[in-house]
């Protein structure tokens, strides 16, 4: 059977249930086969009761040997915000600012976890996300025993999100996926996300009404951008229906399925999967590939003849240069490209690894509540700029007294500190400034 007619799995664990849909490819996909299973008695955070049922369908005939997409719950995921540091240039230093956040907002709740980051345009913050490796690595084993390629494995927010999308405006809007235990919301502007929240439920169905509604307040001050989009069960709906005023209910926008003429397809991508990226063979793809090999094939042709016209022009060159004399600014030139060879290797040469893996463990020193915002290298002074967040005043000053300790770091002193009286929590945002040792 060709790859682009393939049946496809869809798979969703929690901690209360299981869902398996399984997808008839074709011009019109149609579900052949469905499935949803309540999971009993399930304590704290265990997966090990969804992951059972998994695997036991798994290995019944109408769900062997598929190409498998598995989203999993909230209840499991762990999110942040990731800003913009311009002096990350590689996605290792990014994905470490990342982990160092995750750690400064969670602590050892998230050690160990598998983690990505989204990808963004410079100056755009991105997302990070954390899920037990256990768990992946749980999900994976049994979709290898069962013959099932994993397509995507997501989780539920960023899963809901993207699908989605079409139907959410441009920005200045959340997003919120609910689910029996669990509540996520992201709020979005033009770039992407820049505000995403996490919080466990219950059962009081108007307590939770209301934490949606103040939600689409915090989102902006005009009630056309500030609308909160809805992706919830039914149930919720009903509710939403019976206990909330019309004004109350108005921010509030439970999605439906979506009138696919008025799809605008304008929201921003955000993207998080824990599968390995697979190829898929399409025909588009398969066009795109020869008329790609034929625009390279021209162009090897013409940089040949280009490569040869350019040995002919040295050529002259060099024999003009012998009889012009010795320029009096080539030495100054010369001196010119030097320096700024000499600036470069100084910015290649920053230890930004070892100095995050450092400002890392500084953070898991003080119990994880400290968290770094930004860190602005001086290459002319050899010193570094951190801005960062605590919880209190002490706390900061103690995370200043441990990076005194470190063998890349010299004279970290406190330059200023401010109580962030508009955040509930009331942080202490204090800015530092130490010299940087090179690395050994």
């Amino acid at each position: 059977m060709s790859p682009l007619w393939r049946d496809e799995l869809g798979a969703y664990l929690s901690p209360y249930r299981l869902c398996l849909v399984r997808m008839k490819r074709g011009v019109r996909p149609t579900p052949v086969a469905e499935h949803e299973q309540r999971l009993e008695g399930v304590k704290g955070d265990s997966f090990g009761p969804a992951l059972e049922a998994f695997a036991a369908m798994l290995a019944q005939s109408p769900w062997q040997g598929t190409a498998t997409r598995v989203v999993i719950a909230d209840h499991w995921a762990r999110y942040a915000i990731v800003p913009w540091v311009a002096a990350l240039g590689s996605a290792q230093e990014r994905l470490a600012h990342g982990r160092q956040l995750l750690a400064g907002l969670y602590g050892e709740a998230v050690e160990g976890w598998d983690v990505r980051i989204s990808e963004a345009p410079p100056g755009a913050a991105r997302v990070v996300c954390a899920v037990p490796g256990e768990l992946i690595a749980a999900v994976r084993a049994a979709c290898a025993a069962h013959g099932s390629a994993i397509l995507s494995l997501q989780p539920q927010l960023v899963a809901a999100y993207e699908a989605w999308r079409p139907s959410l405006p441009s920005s200045n809007a959340w997003f919120v996926s609910v689910e029996q235990g669990s509540l996520a919301a992201a709020r979005f502007g033009r770039q992407g996300w820049d505000r995403v929240h996490g919080v466990r439920i219950g059962s009081d169905w108007m307590r939770e009404l209301k934490r949606l509604q103040t939600f689409g307040r915090l989102a902006s001050s005009s009630p056309e951008e500030g609308q909160v989009y809805v992706d919830a069960p039914h149930a919720w709906r009903e509710v939403a229906a019976g206990t909330a005023g019309a004004a109350e209910a108005s921010v509030l926008q439970w999605l439906e399925e979506p009138d696919k003429a008025a799809r605008r397809m304008s929201a921003p991508t955000v993207m998080i999967d824990f599968a390995a990226p697979r190829a898929r063979v399409t025909l588009l793809g398969v066009v795109l590939l020869v008329l790609g090999a034929a625009v390279a094939a021209g162009t090897y042709a013409e940089y040949r003849l280009l490569t040869a016209r350019r040995a002919g022009l040295e050529l002259k060159l060099e024999a003009a240069n012998r009889h012009n004399r010795h320029e009096p600014g080539a030495d100054a030139r010369s001196v010119g490209f030097a320096e700024a060879a000499g600036r470069m290797a100084a910015e290649l040469g920053t230890p930004w690894t070892a100095l995050l893996a450092e400002l890392e463990a500084a953070s898991r020193d003080t119990s994880g509540q400290v968290a770094v915002l930004s860190i602005e290298p001086d290459h002319a002074k050899h010193n570094v700029h951190l801005t960062g967040e605590a919880k209190d005043l002490p706390l900061a000053l103690a995370y200043v007294e441990r990076l005194q300790a470190s063998r890349l770091l010299r004279y970290p002193m406190l330059d200023s500190h401010e109580l962030k009286t508009d955040d509930p929590q009331h942080p202490v945002r204090f800015a530092m400034t130490a010299e940087w040792r090179e690395a050994p």
